[in-house]
């Protein structure tokens, strides 16, 4: 399975329509079907808007492998951490 037929992307104003119908509906299962998204994507997405408003569903998703799962807080102290952590040079 290639990656575009099992994960569409989906524009920042599908995202918001869903999350809407998300507070409406009394069972998520039937919505993600009728979506055609997984329960896992619709959560992901209040998530991140809660944290990141509509910016922070943009197409494509974050770029950065250190943001998935992370609130913020941790996310910017994973970044100094690895900062400080001295690389070793090839020898």
């Amino acid at each position: 399975m290639t990656r575009s037929t099992r994960q569409q992307r989906r524009t920042v104003q599908f995202k918001l329509d869903a999350l809407a119908r998300m507070k409406e509906s009394e069972n998520i299962s039937v919505l993600v079907k009728e979506l055609g998204i997984t329960s896992g994507q619709l959560y992901n997405w209040r998530r991140r808007y809660a944290e990141g408003g509509t910016s922070a569903l943009r197409a494509g998703g974050s770029r950065d492998p250190t943001s998935r799962a992370k609130p913020p807080h941790l996310r910017d102290r994973v970044k100094e951490l690895d900062l400080r952590i001295p690389t070793q040079s090839s020898r």
